[in-house]
């Protein structure tokens, strides 16, 4: 599918065997809706984060809906490792819809912090949503010392931050 990098193995809920038809127009800022009415998501395997489906390649997104465990952070981080290695330089959403922290496993795992090392020379966008107090200072810090341009948002301004990246227009590596 155009504008979401897939991990290396695909995972399905039960009764999710129809795949979904995406019906969002080609120029819409953001994703809007599948033939069952809701964005297209795939969960890592703990489920404590989806991929979203984004409208270009080169920008990746994701759900943190719960507390993160290192099985999770490493999918997290082949998805992001892999749209690094295809698009050179790429743009990157997370939306902590429901956030609980991070399992310490995942914290100290090497391949996520590999990736996230090499991270700074290949995203040219950091978008968060809904980070919480501590996590937005520190995203604003970095953005300040960092090659990075990272922003900010409120949960409730999910659709500014969509269209915040939709303005920016295409990642060029």
């Amino acid at each position: 599918m155009p504008g979401t990098v897939r991990a290396t193995r695909s995972i399905r809920a039960p009764g999710e065997g129809v795949p979904d038809v995406n019906v969002r127009p080609s120029d819409a800022p953001f994703p809007t809706a599948t033939t069952r009415g809701e964005a297209r998501m795939t969960p890592s395997p703990d489920r404590s984060i989806v991929q979203r489906e984004t409208p270009r390649a080169d920008l990746v997104a994701f759900e943190i809906k719960d507390k993160i465990t290192r099985a999770d952070i490493e999918w997290m981080s082949s998805i992001a490792d892999a749209a690094m290695k295809a698009h050179d330089k790429i743009d990157m959403l997370l939306i902590m819809s429901h956030y609980e922290g991070s399992e310490l496993g995942a914290r100290f795992d090497g391949y996520a912090n590999g990736v996230m090392a090499r991270s700074v020379a290949h995203i040219r966008h950091y978008v968060v949503v809904g980070a919480p107090l501590l996590a937005r200072a520190m995203i604003t810090l970095s953005g300040a010392i960092l090659p990075v341009e990272t922003k900010t948002f409120d949960l409730a301004d999910e659709p500014a931050a969509w269209a915040y990246l939709a303005e920016a227009g295409p990642a060029k590596g």
